[in-house]
């Protein structure tokens, strides 16, 4: 269930945005998303968690620390974070 991931860095804000590939017009449209972003990278992940940890190595930060403890999935029983993404690695979208 690859999902694409962008993140961008704003001079003006000097802070980083990471977002889902396509949100980047309605992140406009609420005015949360910096004119002068810059693509810093573009991945695809199966888990927001996958995601940030990615992030995290890319950016020079520590280990991300998920949210809440890992739990089976129901469906395959692959190693899920109810708590934060919800999402299984195999089957997508559980919570």
């Amino acid at each position: 269930m690859l999902t694409k991931y962008r993140a961008y860095k704003s001079e003006s804000e000097s802070c980083i945005m990471v977002t889902k590939a396509g949100k980047e017009d309605e992140l406009r449209q609420q005015n949360i998303f910096a004119e002068d972003n810059i693509l810093l990278w573009e991945i695809d992940a199966d888990t927001y968690e996958e995601m940030m940890a990615i992030h995290n190595l890319r950016c020079g930060f520590g280990p991300y620390n998920p949210m809440g403890e890992p739990e089976n999935c129901p469906k395959c029983a692959a190693y899920f974070y109810p708590q934060g993404s919800g999402d299984c690695w195999r089957c997508g979208k559980i919570c």
